[in-house]
């Protein structure tokens, strides 16, 4: 990594990028779910014992007082949820649907239509979260903040569309804020015409980042056009299921003769490098080194464009958020809190080293021996530190589906404290030494 903050705030932004043009583009599967999902939207039956909805949790995170309650003007029926927030200094409170079992039925590939009735003077945005094959939750995505509204008002997001490998989702709307909060008559459906992406010329697809030592700039040419994929169809699917390692990069773009080069039947790179990393494709840590067949010397990755070799796509869209494309960082900030917020909130409470540890351990290529002796600590503490890790976040940190997500956060955290001075003053005291 270099020391610039401008390059350090590139480095985020090409493997954000990366990540999410991946996440957008490769997999589009259609069958069928049912269009209106009953899940107790309208809140109407309460578990007896917990007193609250069936089907739903009220969840959390950061430093505030809250109080739950059952409003007593609901929008219909008879029950409606409120919430009320005092003494707020960071994070959320929410009530979600059910996180026990698979969740709201999903297909990858489609997005969905979430509503809910709401009435606020508060911060308020829809918070979703995903379930993977493999069993764990993690956040997903969430809303714009929601207009506040002292009589009721019907809320509406459309998700993106699902990840490959999504089983299931949750979602609810969050107080960020002092201030109250009441919901009723939820809703979860089906989009039937779906929206892909690729922001190129007609038959290919490709994201484009540069950066230099004094500034940032991302530019790409994105057409627009919605299409309503055909049942059954695959545009691209690449679960990167291959060792870790390097899957393409320029100099086999640019050296289609030379014997060592390294091809993807997929994926081309006329400048940068692609690689495999626990069963997702990433860009490296951007540098601006011209690389050898291998990527061993480096990966000029500082100029990021990634090519399907598919000539056969058109008419069709590749959509891709970057963060903090224009110097605003709350978007990161929401992407590392929900999924770091726990480790954050301890280290700074305990002056404790957990994001740090957990960076190390995910990056790590040596035994566990060797890693505490880089962290200049015993081998035991570090065990110990991992094991409180796993408590904290309730997730298998060796989990392929989730690492790449807590490495890019915890990376995050670092590049926020340089480019912000901490975050964004909503949560500066989370990173308070």
């Amino acid at each position: 990594m270099v020391s610039s903050s401008a390059r350090i705030r590139t480095t985020v932004v090409v493997v954000v990028a990366l990540i999410a043009l991946v996440a957008g583009v490769l997999i589009f599967r259609s069958s069928t779910v049912s269009a209106g999902t009953s899940f107790n939207e309208g809140l109407e039956t309460i578990d007896a014992g917990s007193q609250i909805p069936t089907g739903w949790w009220r969840a959390g995170y950061g430093t505030s007082t809250a109080s739950w309650y059952f409003d007593s003007s609901p929008h219909a029926g008879v029950i409606s949820q409120g919430l009320r927030i005092t003494n707020w200094r960071s994070g959320d409170r929410k009530l979600l649907t059910s996180q026990t079992g698979p969740g709201l039925p999903v297909i990858s590939g489609r997005t969905y239509n979430l509503s809910s009735w709401y009435r606020t003077d508060g911060t308020t945005e829809f918070v979703v979260y995903r379930r993977t094959t493999g069993g764990y939750w993690s956040y997903w995505t969430s809303s714009g903040q929601l207009s506040k509204s002292g009589s009721w008002r019907n809320g509406k997001f459309t998700t993106p569309l699902v990840p490959a490998g999504t089983v299931g989702i949750s979602f609810g709307v969050a107080l960020r804020s002092n201030g109250t909060l009441v919901t009723d008559d939820y809703g979860f459906v089906e989009n039937i015409a779906v929206s892909t992406t690729s922001s190129l010329a007609s038959t290919t697809s490709s994201a484009s980042t540069t950066s230099s030592t004094s500034s940032s700039t991302t530019s790409s040419t994105t057409s627009t056009t919605t299409t309503t994929l055909p049942s059954s169809s695959v545009l691209v699917s690449d679960e990167f299921d291959q060792s870790d390692g390097l899957i393409t990069n320029e100099y086999a773009f640019w050296n289609p003769s030379a014997p060592d080069r390294v091809v993807s039947p997929l994926w081309a790179m006329n400048s940068g490098s692609l690689f495999a990393r626990s069963n997702s494709a990433w860009s490296g840590v951007p540098d601006d080194r011209e690389p050898n067949a291998l990527s061993s010397n480096g990966n000029n990755s500082a100029i990021f464009r990634m090519i399907t070799n598919r000539t056969s796509i058109k008419g069709v869209e590749v959509s891709f958020r970057l963060f903090a494309p224009d110097g605003k960082w709350s978007q990161l900030e929401d992407f590392v809190f929900e999924t770091l917020g726990p480790l954050i909130e301890y280290d700074r409470t305990h002056g404790s080293e957990l994001v740090h540890t957990l960076d190390a351990y995910l990056c790590r290529d040596s035994s566990l021996n060797q890693l505490a002796e880089s962290l200049m600590i015993h081998r035991s503490t570090l065990v110990y530190r991992l094991r409180r890790i796993r408590e904290l976040l309730n997730i298998d940190i060796d989990d392929s589906a989730l690492r790449l997500d807590l490495s890019l956060a915890a990376r995050a955290v670092d590049v926020l404290k340089v480019t912000s001075g901490g975050f964004g003053g909503r949560r500066t005291d989370w990173l308070a030494s």
